[in-house]
């Protein structure tokens, strides 16, 4: 863990904190950051939207510990992409790179939520055999992933079945498709206009979502 002292920094990190602060007891958070802080983990990985790592603890041999959250079906996936894309706000954020403090906001109608909504939705398992789910080693776990989220917010959506590259995809289709209706097959070639080379869509979000005139 880079952070060697003091709590949680960014929403996304201490949106995650308050779940763990609510699942483990006092005892397993103070040694959970204190082996996130040593350094107590062999390897980790956030890989298929689950984290798994090797916690070193008090015995030679490391402790398996694995974090995941329930994916979305797909047609959830589908719904929360569509609700993402019908709003200008949230889509031109997601499309600059930026998940939005808010986004709960909008997945909440849908019955959805990006975060888990308490202690028992993360699936968690660690081969340390304690009694508690929320153990030392999954403290630490939760520890270092709320440290990713705070350098890549995107990560907890990708936990949930929604990786970057599938959102940013489907914000592009919907607003080909679904903004001006079902486009022509063939369209007319107009000189001037139909050679022109379209501008990224990433360098035009300020007019991205602007309704077409009236007449025009």
């Amino acid at each position: 863990m880079k952070r060697k002292e003091g709590g949680p920094e960014g929403w996304s990190e201490q949106r995650l904190w308050r779940i763990v602060e609510q699942g483990a007891d006092g005892e397993a958070i103070s040694e959970g950051l204190a082996y996130a802080r040593q350094g107590q983990t062999r390897r980790i990985s956030f890989e298929g939207g689950r984290v798994e790592a090797s916690v070193q603890g008090r015995r030679p041999r490391a402790y398996v510990t694995r974090f995941a959250l329930p994916r979305f079906t797909h047609e959830q996936g589908e719904r929360a992409v569509r609700a993402l894309a019908e709003q200008a706000r949230y889509a031109a954020m997601l499309l600059s790179g930026e998940l939005p403090p808010d986004i709960e906001d909008l997945f909440a109608p849908l019955g959805l939520h990006v975060f888990p909504s308490g202690p028992d939705e993360p699936e968690i398992s660690c081969t340390c055999k304690e009694e508690a789910r929320w153990c030392k080693h999954a403290v630490c776990v939760a520890a270092l992933l709320g440290e990713r989220l705070a350098e890549d917010s995107f990560l907890i959506l990708e936990m949930r079945g929604l990786p970057r590259e599938s959102i940013v995809e489907g914000l592009r289709e919907h607003r080909a498709t679904g903004a001006s209706g079902p486009q022509p097959a063939v369209s007319a070639h107009v000189s001037g206009l139909s050679d022109a080379q379209p501008v990224p869509l990433e360098d035009a979000l300020e007019v991205f979502w602007r309704a077409p005139m009236a007449g025009a």
